[in-house]
């Protein structure tokens, strides 16, 4: 991909929400602010972060565990991107609700893998859109995260509301995830281990190794 390359994020996310059959409600969602993290981990592993949700139960136990399943996905694919859907804890309580109630994003969280390097995460609250680049050395990163909201923002406390939601969005993220993985690159840094292998619970970091590998030169 060209530095100066533009892209069409909303594009090509809606042409992934498409395959749902209705329209998205990312549409009509307001931007509200931008943070960035300058962490100690390559990009392609920051990424790996947001591709399974097996990990929820160790390392989010208290944060987005309190809120979303563990180690229950739904994965689809298309052509380098794909979709992940984690179901909220609160989706049980439709066991005995006739199906036109039910609301998709009211239950779950839909993430939406773009290659090469964002995920745009949606829940009916916000939307979180990471942008992940390679810094100045291998083993380090920056990640651009934006949040936006459905939310009228004009009102005060509605707007107050939503800043907590992207604050405890990224905190987590900051403080948990990338902590995490900090000490994964630090171990690969050793070189005890030149290669690492994908259980049959992550479609999602296969499939993005997979197209990262097939979009490389072949070495000779």
């Amino acid at each position: 991909m060209d530095r100066g390359q533009f892209i069409d994020l909303t594009r090509r996310a809606l042409k992934l929400a498409r395959q749902d059959n209705r329209p998205h409600p990312i549409r009509a969602h307001r931007r509200r602010g931008h943070l960035h993290l300058d962490g100690r981990l390559n990009w392609k592993l920051a990424i790996d972060t947001f591709a399974e949700n097996y990990h929820f139960a160790t390392v989010h136990k208290t944060t987005f565990a309190t809120i979303a399943r563990s180690n229950c996905t739904v994965f689809d694919s298309f052509g380098p991107h794909h979709r992940l859907v984690f179901p909220l804890n609160g989706i049980l309580d439709l066991e005995n609700a006739p199906e036109e109630q039910w609301d998709p994003l009211h239950n779950m969280v839909v993430i939406y893998a773009l290659f090469p390097n964002i995920v745009l995460s949606c829940t009916v609250a916000n939307g979180e859109l990471f942008r992940v680049y390679p810094a100045d050395e291998p083993g380090r990163s920056i990640t651009v995260h934006q949040n936006s909201t459905p939310l009228d923002l004009f009102d005060e406390s509605v707007a107050a509301g939503a800043a907590a939601v992207f604050d405890y969005a990224h905190a987590t993220v900051r403080d948990e995830d990338y902590a995490l993985v900090a000490g994964l690159q630090a171990n690969l840094e050793s070189g005890a281990r030149e290669h690492l292998v994908f259980g049959r619970n992550e479609p999602g970091l296969q499939h993005r190794h997979q197209t990262w590998e097939e979009a490389l030169p072949r070495r000779r």
